[in-house]
């Protein structure tokens, strides 16, 4: 009877075991899984960073050419305004003669 009760006990925890085993090689799997698409995800985030980053630099160099030519327009202006108020003295100075 013990013999029999002790076989019992042994095959009971052996099918136990077994089932332990089990569990833990699906939840390491599981967890591998896991550290694949957390490594994914972050490769994805610092792509984007990435593309973000360009972006913005791409932008402002944009921002900073355009700024360039307003000011370049904005001079020019000025300078033509100026020629006009000349141009206008002189016309006016020549009606008075």
């Amino acid at each position: 009877d013990n013999y029999e009760e002790a076989l019992k006990e042994l095959k009971a925890l052996r099918a136990k075991v077994e089932k332990a085993e089990d569990t833990k090689s699906r939840l390491l799997l599981e967890k591998l899984e896991e550290d694949e698409a957390k490594a994914e995800a972050q490769r994805e985030m610092m792509e984007q960073l990435n593309k973000q980053q360009l972006c913005e630099k791409e932008f402002k160099q944009q921002k900073d050419k355009l700024q360039d030519e307003i000011d370049q327009l904005s001079r020019k202006k000025q300078d033509l305004q100026e020629k006009l108020g000349k141009c206008r003295k002189q016309m006016e100075t020549k009606r008075a003669e």
